[in-house]
């Protein structure tokens, strides 16, 4: 099996590939195009052996359509609108090679786009922390442009890619596990037994990183 799953940052997805590589015994292999993350931070060989051109079995990729994380780069001379309907069209075609593609958001997007933002402030990318005054300057407008460029993306890719299924963080991580396991069905069936174990390893909102801010 190979399962794909394209998210917005900050939406709860490595919380996601951690619970289905489990569940299903799968291979994770976490955001292979961002390329300044493994190699400034982590030193995984599931990245080091990875080839998106010819997927090896049993896998759960993880993919943030961010600008600079995809395997090509266009001339900076590139138009912007150019290189985003490039991107779009290779992740469109990069998920052709995989048995299932959930497509993971939020739909608070205040919230999340002040977690991205402390992220960038102040390292916090994973892991327990508490939220730190986190003030925005103009020199932030990269980040700022990306994020939205990110959620623009996710919507048109909902689209583009008929096979996938959505996924909502406020949903998966609700603190009513009814809602949850409705989410969760989305993902596979299970019985009330197993899905409670799942929530109270994976899906119960005390498993959120932050513990300072809903």
């Amino acid at each position: 099996m190979k399962i794909l799953v394209i998210a917005s940052g900050r939406s709860g997805s490595s919380q996601l590939i951690r619970l289905m590589g489990s569940l299903f015994n799968l291979k994770i292999i976490n955001e292979p195009f961002n390329y300044d993350f493994h190699d400034n931070i982590v030193d995984d060989p599931n990245i080091k052996d990875f080839n998106f051109r010819k997927l090896k079995n049993n896998i759960i990729v993880k993919c943030i359509p961010s600008r600079t994380h995809w395997p090509f780069h266009p001339k900076p001379t590139t138009p912007v609108q150019t290189q985003n309907k490039m991107r779009i069209s290779f992740f469109t075609e990069f998920s052709k090679a995989f048995d299932k593609v959930f497509i993971m958001d939020r739909d608070n997007t205040a919230k999340q786009f002040f977690s991205v933002m402390h992220a960038h402030k102040h390292n916090t990318w994973g892991g327990e922390y508490e939220f730190k005054p986190c003030t925005i300057d103009l020199e932030d407008y990269s980040w700022m442009e990306d994020f939205f460029n990110i959620k623009n993306e996710i919507s048109i890719l909902k689209e583009k890619i008929n096979k996938s299924v959505e996924l909502t963080y406020e949903y998966l991580f609700h603190p009513n596990k009814e809602i949850s396991k409705f989410e969760f069905n989305k993902i596979t069936e299970v019985n009330d037994k197993d899905f409670n174990q799942i929530y109270n390893n994976w899906l119960n909102p005390k498993h959120k990183c932050n513990i300072s801010f809903g």
